[in-house]
């Protein structure tokens, strides 16, 4: 019966330790994994942020608007409560030409929605208006606002063209 030669018994034992260490990396690789992403799951932002900005770009990636904010708190439904938030909706073509400002001292908004709504005081001004009165809703996409108390319309325009 042969004997195994003693020069290949070390060789053999470094090969298998090499062997149980590349087949233990990707296992480390898979836990870090998914420890990282368990983590980023856990990650959330419990405090206000402070000078809070949202800029909305279109698919040609042009600025449609912006959000600012005092503070932003993100709220579980993926909503953020924005306190003295200013909306700046620009020209889509070329985002630079400013169309409308929106102020209000708080407002709750859904940015995946480009939706915004709030009870209390809002203010609206555009080119040629001014907006203004209490528990309003905003949809960006459709361009709409909607004041349902207080509200009043001031138009800077000469009314010439409806009086003939």
């Amino acid at each position: 019966m042969p004997t195994t030669p003693t020069a290949t018994f070390p060789c053999r034992h470094r090969l298998s330790r090499l062997g149980a260490l590349c087949a233990s990396v990707p296992l480390y690789l898979c836990a870090l994994c998914l420890t990282s992403t368990a983590l980023v799951a856990q990650m959330k932002v419990d405090a206000p942020v402070k000078n809070f900005r949202l800029p909305y770009f279109n698919a040609d990636g042009f600025r449609e608007w912006d959000m600012q904010g005092e503070t932003g708190q993100i709220l579980p439904n993926d909503a953020v409560a924005i306190t003295s938030m200013r909306v700046r909706i620009f020209n889509p073509k070329d985002g630079k030409t400013l169309q409308t400002t929106i102020t209000s001292p708080q407002a709750t908004v859904h940015p995946k929605s480009t939706q915004a709504q709030g009870k209390s005081a809002i203010r609206v001004e555009g080119q040629n208006f001014i907006l203004t009165g209490k528990d309003w809703n905003w949809d960006g996409k459709a361009q709409k606002i909607r004041v349902r108390d207080d509200a009043k319309v001031t138009f800077n325009e000469t009314l010439d063209l409806l009086l003939r």
